[in-house]
């Protein structure tokens, strides 16, 4: 397979993780304040199919839970990876074989560290990524929102379903709890469209989400927020992008 080339951008095939219409929740616990329980809560509003996974649990708050990924009764387009470190490389590498469209990997604990065991984990999550086109939101990121489909792939309580207004704001933040805090401004009457998230950016960075946005009607404008690109150009490209679609980028 042809590997994109540096300052490629690759959001044409993003609309499964970020408007999915089967979400899977790998991990899935009734343990009260786990990742994955506040994440359960979060999508009580999501309008696509939602799948519980966890082999030590036959169902979950009345939704019955799966055993497997492969156990499902069909491909979801997005899986929550709400699983400790040591078990997010085998759990990324089913969903690739799986077809799966892409995960969000909360797990913390690779290349921000510093410590070269956990750039080179990092490292082969985006080499499974560029193999076989899976997208990656993460590691070590808070999640999405998608306020039109209701899709609150998060652990976090990010304000609840807002009315998609003439103005709505795609925000874009590489920082989970930045992200957390500008989604407050719904107080004072603004609208999203959408939060985004990507953490450490192994694959899904900010010029995808820009290119991903500035096709979505409901999102009127794009605000980013993030401290550097590795691969600065990309943004160059999606900003041009944007200034095309005639779509207000800050």
């Amino acid at each position: 397979m042809t590997q994109p080339r540096p300052d490629q951008i690759k959001a044409d095939n993003l609309g499964r993780v970020f408007n999915p219409k089967r979400i899977a929740l790998l991990g899935a616990t009734p343990r009260a304040g786990s990742f994955a329980a506040r994440t359960l809560a979060n999508l009580q509003g999501y309008r696509g199919e939602l799948y519980l996974v966890n082999a030590k649990y036959a169902e979950i708050g009345g939704r019955p839970c799966h055993a497997s990924l492969s156990a499902l009764p069909a491909v979801p387009d997005a899986v929550i990876v709400a699983l400790p470190n040591p078990l997010v490389e085998a759990a990324v590498a089913e969903c690739a074989a799986l077809g799966v469209g892409g995960v969000v990997i909360y797990a913390s604990g690779y290349a921000e560290t510093g410590r070269q065991a956990d750039i080179d984990a990092q490292a082969r999550l985006a080499s499974l990524a560029r193999a076989c086109g899976l997208r990656i939101l993460g590691p070590n990121c808070m999640g999405l929102v998608n306020y039109g489909c209701g899709a609150v792939q998060s652990f976090q309580q990010f304000p609840p379903a807002c009315e998609l207004g003439a103005h709505a704001i795609g925000l874009i933040s590489q920082s989970g709890a930045l992200a957390l805090s500008l989604s407050q401004a719904v107080e004072r009457g603004v609208s999203f469209s959408h939060i985004l998230t990507f953490g450490n950016g192994v694959d899904v960075d900010a010029a995808d989400m820009i290119e991903y946005l500035s096709g979505v009607e409901e999102c009127r404008a794009i605000a980013c927020v993030f401290e550097g690109m590795a691969r600065p150009g990309r943004l160059v490209k999606a900003a041009e992008l944007a200034f095309r679609r005639n779509k207000p980028l800050i």
